[in-house]
């Protein structure tokens, strides 16, 4: 089973990105669980380390900088591909996520749902 992790606070954004992805992917091999919170998100990474997380950068709890922090050990080896997910569009929040460790970043407001998916696809 792949697992891919969906850490997104807003709840209609994340059953979005839960319901299309999987659409998309269209492979019963694929688990998707999700994460309202960085808290959430930290504890559900440490119990079923996912394959795939998508991060949302901006979270109640830790942010999902400090997240990636966290998990860098497992990003650094790959066993963990982390893709970015924010409204933050500046230069300097997406170099400091590809610094971490994040192999794509998308800005929520230009978000191709199909072009996530076909990103995620190629890391499972």
């Amino acid at each position: 089973m792949k697992t891919i992790l969906v850490v997104e606070d807003d709840n209609l954004v994340r059953k979005v990105i839960e319901i299309r992805v999987k659409q998309i992917l269209d492979d019963s091999d694929i688990e998707i669980i999700t994460a309202a919170d960085g808290n959430e998100a930290v504890e559900k990474y440490q119990a079923l380390k996912p394959k795939v997380v998508i991060l949302d950068l901006v979270l109640p709890g830790i942010n999902g900088f400090d997240i990636m922090a966290q998990i860098k050990d497992d990003i650094k080896s790959k066993k963990t591909i982390v893709v970015a997910l924010s409204n933050l569009s500046g230069g300097q929040d997406m170099a400091r996520a590809k610094s971490l460790g994040a192999v794509e970043y998308f800005v929520k407001s230009n978000i191709d749902m199909a072009h996530l998916a076909e990103s995620i696809k190629k890391y499972l």
